[in-house]
């Protein structure tokens, strides 16, 4: 009697303990895996659009597309191992074929979208509350080439300038109603750098590069100067070391960039050069090069692109 008492009671505490077991089990967290869960989904297609403008006051205003002032637009694309680029037509790029074209002294504004494996844009997992302070795309030159004296310079400080442009919410244009049937608000700037937007200015003629392109996603800490988003973030070509070793990085290309000439300086004979400078390029005539020019400057205010 005493052996079938003990070994029920011995079949009862073990079903009690399984089911306590089985309830901590499904109350206890799944443990987080950074490297798996990044908080937003990994990019299978990254796409960068290229347009010449001018500047109102701090505004970008896009130019009219022309031979000069082409829409430029590359795609990078990854099956999960290699990544290829490719110019908008499909043709998959070798390294430094087909670069960005630049005139030093003009405006180039660059909007970056990334797509996840179904094909969807996912700009916005970047810019949520818990996102946005632990992204930043930064935008380097190790070092260039003068394509008139054939030197090459490590002195890449002042080779570019960069204004971040990001928008909230990101897919709408700077000043454009968000939702026009239904509110009066409209897309307005963050303030606060990604990168997703932004335009660069060309301060070197005669320069060839490879512009490196960084997404940032810190791992410890926010972006931020001293985490302190009061002290506002590191400058588009300067991350700082203690920045790089906190972070991972989602995205991490290079972007051939040829800055081919600069604009006359209204000295005596110096828009023939500018001309000539073009000509040789695209190979068209000076005469076509000066009627494209005319063209240009008449109607540089008839584009609706705003960044």
């Amino acid at each position: 009697m005493n052996n079938i008492f003990l070994h029920k009671l011995k079949t009862a505490v073990l079903a009690v303990m399984g089911l306590f077991i089985i309830s901590c089990t499904k109350d206890a967290p799944t443990p987080s895996n950074e490297k798996e869960d990044k908080g937003h989904d990994d990019w299978s297609k990254v796409t960068f659009t290229i347009r010449r403008g001018h500047l109102h006051g701090d505004s970008f205003h896009a130019n009219p597309e022309n031979l000069l002032y082409p829409t430029q637009v590359f795609t990078f694309e990854t099956d999960g191992t290699n990544i290829v680029r490719k110019n908008k037509d499909g043709k998959v790029l070798e390294k430094g074929e087909e670069p960005i074209l630049m005139i030093a002294g003009g405006q180039y504004a660059m909007e970056i979208v990334y797509y996840n494996a179904k094909g969807e844009r996912m700009n916005h997992e970047f810019t949520t509350s818990e996102m946005l302070p632990i992204h930043q795309h930064f935008f380097t030159v190790k070092e260039y080439l003068n394509t008139k004296t054939n030197q090459t310079s490590t002195e890449t400080s002042e080779l570019l300038s960069y204004a971040y442009r990001d928008t909230n919410p990101e897919n709408v244009m700077v000043g454009q109603y968000i939702d026009k049937r239904n509110s009066t608000k409209r897309s307005e700037l963050t303030n606060d750098a990604l990168g997703l937007k932004g335009y660069f200015t060309p301060n070197v003629a005669y320069a060839k590069f490879d512009m490196r392109v960084r997404l940032l996603h810190v791992q410890r800490g926010t972006k931020y100067v001293g985490n302190n988003k009061n002290k506002g973030t590191f400058p588009f070509n300067a991350p700082s070391d203690d920045l790089l070793v906190r972070s991972g990085t989602d995205f991490d290309q290079l972007l051939p960039v040829h800055v081919l000439t600069e604009p006359s300086s209204g000295n005596d004979g110096d828009y023939e050069r500018f001309v000539q400078d073009l000509a040789d390029y695209f190979k068209k005539s000076t005469d076509e090069i000066k009627q494209i020019l005319r063209e240009s400057a008449e109607q540089q205010e008839n584009s609706n692109y705003w960044m």
